[in-house]
């Protein structure tokens, strides 16, 4: 586990896929952009226009949500599929 996972880690029931690892890790890295976005908005407004600097944090913004939902109800559905089948537990079985 890289210092990185360890610092930015999440409870995890389901052992993590390369797909769920990219889309955590795009998820980190939007939020990062999106904040620093936010910090420089005072030196990026004279240099490109405020339209411009609305428009890249809107869209930003968007994408970081967007991506962070995606994320979190696949991460919930996958742990919710493992951990029914590892208390044996089926969505066809009748108790």
């Amino acid at each position: 586990m890289t210092l990185l996972e360890q610092f930015i880690g999440y409870p995890m029931a389901a052992p993590e896929s390369a797909a769920m690892r990219r889309l955590r890790f795009t998820f980190i890295s939007l939020a990062l952009l999106s904040s620093l976005l936010i910090l420089s908005i005072g030196m990026m407004v004279p240099l490109f226009g405020r339209v411009f600097v609305g428009a890249f944090l809107a869209l930003a913004l968007l994408l970081t949500g967007g991506v962070g939902a995606l994320f979190f109800f696949k991460k919930w559905r996958i742990d919710d599929q493992y951990l029914g089948e590892r208390s044996g537990e089926g969505e066809g079985e009748q108790m």
